[in-house]
């Protein structure tokens, strides 16, 4: 990986919604206090949750989330016109890798 690129291997989270597909953050970016692996609205944390997440802009208030997934696996990002874009996640770094490029093209 070069500079523009960023990596993480580990555990993380993987947040669902209605509009803006999945969004992926490592746990080293966000802190959610849970032993859930996932996370509705039916769950107590799903508030605390969201918090945690708006407040490091991985979402945003009009973000419409209806699931959040503890998992395991490659976290990337890459820095595109000076700004890190939004992490993707694989459960290798292949399959990161592929997303990656799904997402941003030839970076």
């Amino acid at each position: 990986m070069n500079r523009k690129t960023r990596k993480f291997t580990g555990f993380g989270w993987i947040i669902e919604t209605y509009g803006d597909g999945e969004l992926a953050v490592p746990c080293t970016e966000v802190d959610i206090e849970t032993d859930a692996m996932t996370i509705t609205e039916e769950c107590d944390e799903f508030e605390a949750a969201l918090g945690a997440l708006t407040e490091v802009e991985v979402i945003f208030d009009d973000t419409d989330v209806y699931r959040i997934k503890r998992v395991e696996g490659v976290f990337l990002t890459i820095k595109i016109d000076g700004e890190w874009v939004p992490w993707v996640y694989g459960e290798d770094e292949l399959f990161a890798i592929e997303r990656l490029e799904e997402e941003y093209g030839d970076y």
